[in-house]
């Protein structure tokens, strides 16, 4: 329900990204290393970052529009216990799709367009 909230409020990007290697550089905060997943290459522009929390755990928003303008956001947090047991999957809320996996010990989900 977090990520949809978030997702939902569209906020500004506190830092302008260009490159996924800066969330590091820039989101000093972070007590996990941020990371451009494999399967979120060509498809999205990256827009910039914020912080925020997923389920009470600080990370990294990162929002992203693909080729057609449509807006997605990316998160990304430390990989909690009870994160693992979520696994690899996706679902609908709100309308909205939402993906999730776990990736180099990182809990990573992306919330964008139902379709």
């Amino acid at each position: 329900m977090e990520i949809v909230k978030n997702h939902v409020k569209n906020l500004n990007v506190e830092y302008e990204l260009k490159d996924y290697k800066e969330i590091n550089e820039y989101m000093t905060k972070l007590d996990f290393n941020g990371i451009q997943p494999g399967n979120i290459k060509d498809n999205y522009n990256l827009v910039g970052s914020r912080y925020c929390s997923i389920p009470g755990n600080i990370a990294a928003l990162i929002k992203l529009t693909d080729t057609d303008g449509n807006r997605y956001t990316l998160y990304q947090t430390a990989l909690t216990e009870e994160l693992k047991k979520l696994g690899d999957d996706s679902t609908y809320s709100k309308g909205y799709k939402i993906k999730y996996w776990n990736e180099d010990g990182i809990f990573v989900s992306l919330a964008g367009p139902g379709s």
